[in-house]
């Protein structure tokens, strides 16, 4: 059988598979805050039974989306992270929902949460006071700057923005400087999307997965201190290490990368397309595609100097803005089939509708409809992990 007859068939059926992680109870007690409900919609998505505590006038993350467009009356943002869970409302100004809660608690196997640090002990309802009553319990704690630290208790909500402004990464993302002739958009910024809530509640669920393998060998909890902004500065790649050894910060460099050239994108007749052609072997062949063999003894080093990447890819631009995608991708293809040493990786920048209808997202059941209470429909974007056994999946979304 082809290796990919075989890969899609044990990837079939993933609805009536088994769920690895359908014995967890989990409380997910995020408050306006993605990266919390992120972690708690991956455990959902394997199977956890996931209660969402929201306050009497609910959740206000439910209000987040863009446009103010809805779906089953709860915000375009929000309910991606609302896939298989369960809700209730308590009143934690009232004894009685904070004893029910402390119930819950009692026979719950994780909660998480993103409120300040202390406000909920000072409720007689944080980790602290939780392992008294249930030992086995894995507490996840998520907030901008930690649970300790001079900066734990400057009293400010956790903010995806502000993790991205103290991570680092916001301050390298953006269009490079042009000292001479500065413009308005050259200045850091934000990611599209809330990045470093997602990198948080990503970090979140792993270590949570962790803890669960440690009590499983000792039966013992145990708590995990979460910073969304120190989550997504661990992925800043080489910028840390950049000051360690030349004592400099690592600029922004727009779509380039500081590190190869080119690997970065291209306008074309029909689309932006992302060109990869970076080490010299791979450069030289580019340069004969493109009938540039002018270019093809530049050093790398030379290609690395951000001054001279613009130069180049100006240069490289006049050529790629005068053909569509296919017909650079039938160049390439034409330098392979000639024997020409080297690699050229290209692709198409798609839109996300374009991606939608990308008939390999719907064959990998990428996308997924889900259907809402209120009789209409969604498409939500699926679990990225495929498993032969335990595959996560969506189930229903959570929008009364």
């Amino acid at each position: 059988m082809d290796w990919r007859e075989w890969a899609k068939a044990n990837d079939a059926e993933r609805d009536n598979k088994p769920e690895a992680l359908s014995d967890l109870f989990v409380l997910d007690m995020s408050y306006a805050n993605l990266s919390g409900s992120f972690a708690a919609a991956i455990l959902a998505e394997y199977g956890a039974t996931v209660l969402k505590i929201e306050p009497p006038s609910g959740d206000p993350a439910r209000n987040f989306t863009p446009d103010g467009i809805t779906a089953g009356g709860v915000g375009l943002a929000y309910l991606p992270e609302t896939r298989n869970k369960h809700s209730i409302r308590l009143d934690l100004s009232s004894q009685a929902d904070i004893d029910y809660l402390k119930s819950l608690m009692s026979h719950a196997d994780v909660v998480i949460e993103t409120s300040k640090p202390g406000w909920l002990y000072e409720k007689g309802i944080s980790y602290f006071q939780a392992r008294e009553i249930n030992k086995s319990l894995i507490w996840c704690s998520i907030y901008t700057y930690g649970q300790y630290g001079p900066l734990a208790s400057c009293g400010q909500e956790d903010s995806d923005i502000v993790d991205q402004a103290i991570s680092g990464m916001l301050y390298i993302n953006g269009e490079m400087e042009d000292e001479e002739n500065p413009k308005d958009y050259q200045v850091p910024t934000r990611f599209g999307n809330q990045m470093a809530w997602y990198a948080g509640g990503s970090w979140a669920s792993f270590g949570i997965m962790t803890a669960l393998a440690y009590r499983d060998k000792t039966g013992n909890g145990q708590m995990i201190d979460v910073s969304p902004a120190e989550a997504f500065g661990r992925i800043s790649n080489a910028s840390a290490s950049y000051h360690f050894c030349t004592g400099k910060t690592l600029e922004r460099l727009g779509s380039h990368d500081a590190s190869v050239f080119p690997y970065t994108y291209f306008p074309a007749k029909d689309c932006t397309a992302f060109i990869a052609a970076f080490s010299d072997i791979n450069w030289k062949k580019f340069c004969h595609v493109m009938k540039r063999e002018d270019l093809s003894n530049l050093s790398t080093a030379y290609r690395l100097n951000p001054d001279n990447m613009q130069i180049l890819w100006k240069e490289i631009s006049k050529w790629t803005q005068e053909r569509t995608y296919e017909e650079i991708l039938q160049a390439i293809k034409k330098a392979d089939e000639e024997g020409i040493p080297g690699v050229i990786v290209p692709a198409k920048v798609l839109t996300p509708i374009e991606a939608f209808n990308d008939n390999n997202s719907w064959e990998r059941d990428i996308l997924k409809r889900v259907n809402l209470h209120d009789g209409s429909y969604t498409v939500l974007s699926n679990q990225g992990v495929h498993a032969t056994e335990t595959p996560p999946r969506i189930k229903w979304v959570d929008t009364k």
